[in-house]
């Protein structure tokens, strides 16, 4: 029931973002060095992704031993 309610009121009602959205839209020129700017940035820390990644990773392994862990019977 809460369900069918929640889709009416979404039909019945606008919603104001979509109402100010134009199509006033302005484009950015972007040269041609933009690609290999960011393509040097990405590489020049990618020892930080690396270490972030495997933070996650660890999050993850630690995550899913505390859920899948074994109690002690009394």
């Amino acid at each position: 029931m809460t369900i069918i309610s929640a889709l009416m009121f979404i039909t019945e009602n606008d919603f104001p973002a979509f109402t100010l959205a134009g199509d006033n839209w302005v484009r950015v020129n972007i040269s041609d060095e933009t690609g290999p700017q960011v393509a040097r940035f990405m590489w020049s820390y990618r020892s930080l992704d690396l270490i972030a990644q495997a933070l996650v990773l660890f999050g993850a392994a630690v995550g899913c031993l505390t859920i899948l862990r074994r109690k002690e019977k009394k």
